[in-house]
């Protein structure tokens, strides 16, 4: 991405260090000076707003930018001692877990399996008719079971159907 980012001088499109100042300082008169109104390269620009957020820290900031001048600049000639390979930016913008996260990403569990409780028990209510017709092993299930199915929704459907199933006669008697 480093080396493909548009220069932002040519594009006339990006963020300067004013910009990303609080509001509160731009408006108590601290204006900006005209080095801070001059925009950034774009790679230097987001990774100072992602600091800003609170996505990286600073300290993964300054890798990018590291890396960003290392590939910019030759590689050094000298034949020392091994040096460790930059990290890829993807590496140094990952932020690191935290508690917060892990319980974060445990709540949509949470949550779904309390939705696939709660949708059990309403199906369970909604097929009550159709479970106490076959229960009392009435004489017109059939007809208790379409009307649950078919006109169940409507309140009125489904307290027909419970009626049907809790005062027809059984086979049984």
């Amino acid at each position: 991405m480093l080396a493909h980012a548009q220069s932002t001088k040519e594009s006339g499109f990006g963020l300067s260090l004013c910009d990303l100042k609080p509001a509160a300082e731009k408006q108590n008169g601290h204006g900006c000076s005209v080095k801070e109104k001059e925009l950034l390269p774009f790679p230097e620009a987001l990774s100072a707003f992602l600091v800003q957020s609170g996505y990286i820290t600073p300290e993964q900031a300054a890798s990018v930018r590291e890396t960003q001048s290392s590939a910019s600049a030759p590689p050094p000639s000298t034949a020392s001692a091994p040096q460790n390979p930059p990290l890829p930016s993807s590496a140094a913008a990952r932020p690191t877990a935290t508690n917060s996260d892990t319980a974060v990403s445990d709540k949509p569990t949470r949550s779904g399996t309390l939705f696939a409780v709660l949708a059990g028990l309403g199906l369970a209510l909604y097929l009550l008719p159709i479970l106490i017709a076959y229960k009392r092993d009435t004489v017109d299930q059939r007809k208790i079971a379409i009307i649950t199915v078919l006109l169940g929704w409507t309140i009125i459907g489904w307290i027909a159907a419970l009626v049907m199933a809790l005062t027809q006669h059984s086979r049984k008697a």
